[in-house]
């Protein structure tokens, strides 16, 4: 093989390498962007179960002490659900990961 062949042939072999590195770093920035999206929505979870959750807690712990029975257990009733969903779901972790995955990958 002569030395413009040799030299031919590494042309090749460098624009191909460099069009996969071109697809693997858009596909590396498309991950991102899901990633963030996906942190985005743990963040709107954490805050759709935990603000009632912490609202209702104070509501059934003042109709406690007002002598609102009823009230007192429907939303205590209510808060454990909550609190319990939040700790199966976890989306405060889940955003975290997904936001740090999402830095890992646009770097």
């Amino acid at each position: 093989m002569t030395n413009q062949a040799k030299d031919e042939n590494h042309v090749h072999f460098s624009l191909d390498l460099a069009q996969e590195i071109e697809f693997y770093a858009d596909r590396a920035f498309a991950m991102s962007s899901c990633h963030r999206k996906t942190a985005e929505a743990y963040g709107n979870c954490h805050m759709l179960l935990g603000l009632p959750a912490a609202i209702l807690a104070s509501v059934a712990g003042v109709s406690a002490f007002a002598n609102f029975s009823k009230l007192a257990g429907i939303t205590a009733f209510i808060v454990s659900g909550l609190t319990g969903a939040m700790s199966f779901l976890n989306p405060a972790e889940k955003q975290k990961l997904h936001f740090e995955t999402a830095n890992a990958l646009e770097t």
